[in-house]
């Protein structure tokens, strides 16, 4: 009988949100066996190959395009721009964005999140909002009911978007922001 290829997770970046992001992303592939992916399979990508970080290998994005099995991906890099272009080279190549939060977010069932996301610990989203592709939720931040947030958006930590709040794509929304 032939083996299934095993399946990777690729943290790209290797910054402070990409540090914190990994334990999401452990949680969440942990709780997930559909997707497939082991511990020692969950690696961090740069441009280049680099000691291993918190007890993780560090693989350039070639290495990572190369392994075998199915590649996914979650995009721990503050600046959109660098994120659309990231995320647009490695789905052409047939990786997957994978949507990440931790155990005690809040999102109801009736928002509508974009591929890629990332929700850290403590954050959440009440009710009927609408949020892009990639989006970055830090720690305790929240988007309140009927915003619309575009696409490769950051909230910085303790992001306040009140009730219908619209942010345009590419924004960076700074620590303590209450909008």
């Amino acid at each position: 009988m032939k083996r299934k290829q095993q399946s990777w997770l690729g943290i790209v970046g290797t910054g402070g949100f990409a540090r914190e992001t990994l334990y999401v992303a452990l949680d969440r592939v942990r709780a997930d066996p559909q997707i497939g992916v082991a511990d020692d399979h969950v690696v961090f990508v740069d441009l280049q190959a680099k000691p291993p970080l918190n007890g993780f290998a560090v693989m350039s994005q070639d290495d990572f395009l190369a392994l075998d099995g199915d590649r996914w991906f979650s995009v721990a890099v503050g600046d959109g721009h660098a994120r659309k272009r990231i995320a647009e080279t490695l789905e052409a190549a047939g990786c997957r964005p994978l949507s990440i939060q931790a155990h005690n977010v809040l999102i109801p069932p009736n928002c509508e999140i974009g591929s890629g996301a990332v929700f850290s610990p403590f954050s959440m989203v009440t009710a009927d909002a609408v949020i892009g592709r990639q989006f970055q939720c830090n720690i305790y931040s929240y988007v309140a009911h009927d915003c619309v947030i575009g696409d490769y958006v950051t909230l910085a930590p303790h992001v306040c978007l009140n009730g219908n709040v619209h942010v345009e794509d590419f924004a960076y929304i700074g620590t303590g922001a209450s909008i």
